[in-house]
Parts: structure tokens; sequence; C-alpha cells
């Protein structure tokens, strides 16, 4: 039976609409009658029966009657003439606001929320349906896509919650911003270009991601869950019946194992009606499609050429430069970071790093938020935790919504496999390792910029390859097609030649290092200025170099002077605000979250920032200082006094048990006085 505030969707009279009641009782959405339903599964959100393309119609009748049997609806988008965004969550909402920020705000359209808390964007237009391409938590449904219509809901299960698809207005779809469309085909058409199903790295990479697979069990969503899994492996680029091999032996783990017949058709469903594109994560033929070395065969028929006019281009919306880093880093562009040693480019990579992670401006500079993905063969791991500490600290980095997504660190110290060997006869080598990272960079959602310390490591250079033009010019187009594929971003740290070092241009060892790169930094110190170094653009083919950057060396991280007396004063004003706290509790009188602290508190403060803080001022930096770890928060009890303490254990524990003793004592002495 169908509940009580299910949409009532009826054929509007004298027009083309038909008109559906929300929860919202004082307005009516509306939906012209183009748009075409089909039947999804009652209290879920996937369609009720294979063939939904088939089934969907404007029929009211037979909207009427699925509505009866107790299903909900689904707007297939396609046919509809519409393009949806789906934004899941706080991450979706973070990484919409700064694809709106960077490329302009859309018009006013209808909008549905979802159960989870999420939202659809309705918009007239085409899209293709993409799976995290425009950004972290956010898909487009477009061509054979679909979404679960307003008015439906969903009860808790493996894959959904208890809620409501709720319109959120009556407005109609506003026509879908150009730059939506672009960003989305130029993802689509990357996945697209991966056709070759059941190359060997793809094989074994959807073979090891079954490996770490959990079994279907019965009774616990199995069924959705094994369709879900032969969506994921269709999605990793083999085909079909390699699918279906695969999870044979995947199905083995099941509890009960589905009979082969059973999970056969599970996989033609899935590669039937899976909504991602196929292939969508598979890998390429690396080294031919790659290398940019492969000349077409002779005596090929080739495609005709088909120039473009120039009322065309004219006629086109200039995009934007996307920079990941304002006028620092382009977005989908390999750059090399090349210094000498000594000059804290690992230290300034990872900062860059850290602070795109964190979303936080690089010297004053606007940067896009995306997950960092650093890969470091030469700093051992506790190096590269002390400096993760140091540089969070001075910087004040807030932590990451998802720390498990927003970083991702690989220690490849003392591991002698490179990702590629270029070898000075020709001919690229793409390593076990470097399929493996290849198929890691493609499973994390959305954008990232990838640190690579550094690139003698990553590129095993064979012979005199280093020197080669041809060989150079190679490896740097792979990793160019790497940023692509990968959807990154890609900074590779570099030690210039003696002869770079020399000129000045920190470049080096061949033309084509100078020449090849899109983009090149270079970092090194200023000559007679002790912890002073300078950071320069050397190449940017897309937009002006600007002056150098004068950074100083300031308690781990490399600032602007202005950054580094701001750091400093800031510190300076934390620093004061612990010792304060710490002298507090070594009298007995610890300061609390919820009193305000006295009024010598101030008084020191003041003596160290040359200025009268706030309370809140002072109790946000004691928070700071327990999220830094460097003091202890002691909830009070019988034997202790609430309050802050140094962060020892042992001496925070000592300390609030004597502040409990005396301020006993010291009511006590009250009593005895009255």
């Amino acid at each position: 039976m169908k509940d009580s505030s299910a949409p009532d969707r009826s054929q509007g009279e004298g027009d083309d609409k038909r008109h559906f009641s929300t929860t919202s009782d004082d307005w009516t959405v509306t939906a012209p009658s183009t748009w075409k339903f089909f039947p999804v599964a009652a209290g879920a959100k996937w369609p009720a029966s294979e063939g939904w393309q088939t089934q969907a119609t404007d029929d009211p009748a037979q909207i009427r009657e699925w509505e009866a049997a107790g299903l909900n609806l689904g707007v297939s988008c396609g046919v509809s003439g519409l393009a949806v965004i789906d934004i899941d969550g706080p991450q979706g909402e973070a990484a919409w606001a700064d694809l709106c920020e960077r490329f302009g705000e859309p018009p006013p359209t209808y909008e549905v929320r979802t159960p989870r808390g999420g939202r659809h964007l309705y918009f007239t237009g085409e899209l293709p349906n993409t799976v995290q391409k425009l950004g972290a938590k956010i898909d487009t449904r477009g061509v054979g896509g679909f979404v679960v219509a307003a008015g439906s809901r969903t009860v808790a299960g493996p894959k959904t919650v208890d809620g409501d698809y709720v319109a959120l207005n009556d407005l109609a779809p506003a026509a879908l911003p150009a730059w939506v469309g672009t960003l989305a085909r130029h993802h689509a058409e990357q996945a697209a270009a991966v056709e070759e199903m059941d190359l060997p790295s793809n094989v074994a990479r959807a073979k090891e991601w079954l490996s770490r697979r959990a079994p279907a069990v019965e009774g616990q969503g199995g069924d959705n869950w094994t369709y879900e899994t032969a969506c994921h492996v269709r999605g990793l680029g083999v085909s079909e019946g390699q699918a279906l091999e695969l999870m044979l032996e995947w199905n083995e783990r099941c509890e009960p194992p589905w009979e082969p017949d059973d999970l056969a058709a599970k996989v033609a469903n899935a590669f039937e009606y899976g909504q991602n594109e196929t292939g969508a994560w598979g890998l390429g033929p690396i080294p031919e499609s790659w290398a940019g070395v492969a000349a077409a065969g002779h005596g090929q028929a080739a495609e005709p050429i088909q120039f473009e006019a120039l009322g065309s281009l004219l006629n086109s919306t200039p995009a934007p430069v996307a920079e990941i880093i304002g006028g620092l880093v382009e977005t989908h562009v390999f750059t090399t970071l090349s210094g000498p040693g000594g000059s804290h480019k690992s230290r300034l990579g990872l900062q860059l790093g850290l602070c795109v992670s964190a979303g936080v401006p690089v010297f004053g500079r606007p940067v896009e938020r995306s997950a960092f993905v650093y890969l470091s063969f030469e700093d051992p791991r506790d190096e590269v935790v002390r400096r993760v500490h140091a540089l969070s600290r001075r910087l004040n980095l807030p932590k990451p919504p998802d720390p498990e997504t927003a970083f991702h660190y690989l220690d490849r110290t003392g591991r002698p496999e490179p990702l590629l060997i270029v070898r000075e006869e020709g001919g690229l080598e793409v390593t076990d390792f470097g399929h493996q990272m290849i198929g890691r960079l493609k499973a994390i959602p959305g954008h990232k910029l990838v640190l690579i310390d550094g690139t003698y490591n990553a590129v095993r250079f064979v012979g005199k390859a280093k020197i080669n033009e041809d060989c150079v010019m190679s490896a740097i187009g792979w990793f160019d097609a790497l940023c692509a594929a990968a959807d990154c971003t890609i900074i590779s740290l570099w030690h210039p030649s003696q002869a770079g070092q020399e000129r000045g241009d920190a470049g080096g060892w061949s033309v084509a290092w100078n020449n090849r790169p899109r983009a090149r930094l270079s970092i090194g110190a200023v000559k007679g200025q002790d912890d002073t170094f300078e950071l320069k653009v050397e190449k940017r083919n897309h937009g002006p170099k600007g002056p150098p950057i004068t950074l100083h060396w300031s308690g781990g991280a490399l600032l602007p002077r202005a950054e580094t007396d701001a750091a400093e004063a800031s510190e300076r004003f934390m620093r004061t605000c612990i010792d304060a706290a710490a002298t507090a509790a070594g009298q007995g009188m610890p300061l609390t979250m919820q009193k305000t602290p006295p009024k010598w508190v101030f008084d020191e403060v003041e003596r160290a920032s040359s200025y009268r803080p706030t309370q809140r001022q002072i109790k946000e930096a004691l928070a700071q200082a327990l999220r830094d770890n460097r003091l202890r928060y002691m909830k009070g009890n019988h034997s202790r006094a609430a309050g802050y303490y140094p962060f020892d254990p042992d001496c925070a524990d000592e300390m609030a048990a004597e502040a409990k003793r005396q301020q006993t004592a010291a009511k006590g002495s009250i009593g005895l006085g009255q």
C-alpha cells in the first residue's frame, strides 16, 4: 500500500504539465510532460526490473499504476532532455562550490534533496554519465542514465537510508552551463578512449580488487552487492566473459555461492545496465599509447584530415586556465621542481601538497582543494612524520574532513623498482610497480596532486638515456598522459645539472629537460642570506611567469617574509597561552573551558603580543593547543581538578591531583572561618 506521504502525480488540465505534490503543503512542483518515468524498486533507488530504458514513459495512467503498486519512480534523463548533477554531502558541496567559484555560478534551477542529504540539480541539456569526474562526490547523469524522482522514498538497507527525495523548489530546469558540459565530456572522452579490453594490467587489477572485495551474503543485500561488484569489474576494463571468469573465483567465498548461470546473469546485467562508462577505470596499452614514440604503420589507411575554420574557434567560449595553485601550478600538467641539494625542495613539495589537501592558500595564492598523493623515494618515514607535524603546526593547517581520502603517502625508500624504465636504444617499459601505481591513482576519486620525490628514482634512465632528447621527451610525454588518464597534476622533484646551476636556469642534462615540460619551477638559496630561498617559475606555457618569490625558513616551513612574521606572531601568542595554562595549573588554579581566564593571563599575553587579546582568542588558542597535543585537558572528579595541564600525562595527573587538594583545602578553610 502506498505511503500517504508519497507524491500524487496526475495529468494537469488545459496544459502539458504533470503536477507533483511534495512533502511541502504550500506549493506544488510541476514537471513537463516530456519527462519520461520508469518504475524503481519499492524503498530502493535501483530499477524495479531489467530494461528500464524501454519502460520509460510519460503516460500518466501507467505512472499511476506503478505508484499504486508501491513502487518508486525514476526519471530517464537522456530521453527527457535532462542533465542532472548529483552532489553528495559536505565533500561534494565543497567541490561544487570550488567549481562554481572558478567557472561561474549556474542559474537557479529545479533541485531535489536526496535521503542522505545530497542534492540533484536538474538542467536541460545533454551530459554523459560520470562518477566523481567533476570533483569528489559529484556525479553526472544524462544520456543512458537516471535519477530517482522527487516523492520517492527509500528504507534503510546496505546501500540506502530511511528518507525521502524532496523537491526543494518549483523552478523549471535551467539550461545547463556550458562549462559543466565541457568538463564532463572531457572526462568521459578520456574514459572512452580506453577501448581495449582485457589488457594484462587491467585483468591483474580486477583480480587484485576482487581478492579484497567482501563476499556477498544471502539476506544481507547479497543480490545488489553482487551486481555492484560486477559493475566495478566492468569499469576496470575487462570484457564480460573475463569478468565472469574472475568473479567465479570470488563467488566461491560468497554465502552461499551463486549458481554459475545466476552469476552470469548478474554480470550480463551489469554490462548492459551499469551507468558508469565501460572501462572507466581501465588502463590503455601503456608503452604504445603513452610513450609518444610509436609511429603510425606505413601503408595503413589513415583517417581523413579535417581542418577547423577560424570562425569555429572564435565562436567557441574560451575555457579559463585551470590551476591547482594559482600562478604556480596548472591542473593536469606535469611540472618539474628543480633545485640543488639542500634547497629544501622536498620540504617545499610536501608543503604545497599539504596546503592543497587542506584547501589552504599557498603564499596567498588560491588552491583547488584536491587529494594529495606523496610518492617518496628519498626521505625515510620518520623524517616525513617530523616534517608533516612541523608543517601542520607552523601553517596551522585544519584537519581535512576525510583524512583517509585527502592524503595518500607511500614510502619507497630502499626499494629500487621505478615506475618507468627508459633505455638509450629507445622504448619505454612500465614496471609492475608502475602499473600498480596507475591503477591506484585512477581509483582515488576526484582530482589529485601527485608529488614524486624524485624524478631519477621514479624513472630509471639506462645508459645515456638521460641526455638523449628522444628518450627524455618520451618519458615526460608518458607523465603528461598519466596526468590526463588518472585525472591528476604531477610535481616531480629534479636535480639540475652543474651547468644548469651555474647558468642560473636550474636546467641541464638535455635541452629536452628545458623544452619538453609545459611548466618548470626552481628553488635555490639566496647568496649571503641565511635560511633564505628564491622560488622561480622558470617556464609556464599558459600564462605569465610572475616575479620570483623570496621564502624564509620558519619553524619547518618556507614562507614569504610577511607570512613568516605573521606565523611567528601567531606562534608567540600560542606559546604565551600555553605557558599561562601551565603556570595556572602549577598554582593549583588551572584554566578551564567554561570559566573566563583571570586578568593576569590577559596581561601576560598582551606583554608578549603587544595587543590586548579577547577571551575568545585565548580560548581558541588553548583549544588549538589541545588539538596539536601541546596541552592536555583533564575532566574533574573527586580526585582531580578540571582544566588545562601540560601534555605529559604523568605530569598532568600529578598536577590535577594537587590542584584538587588545594581547592578542597581552600574550601575547608573558608568553612572553618565561618
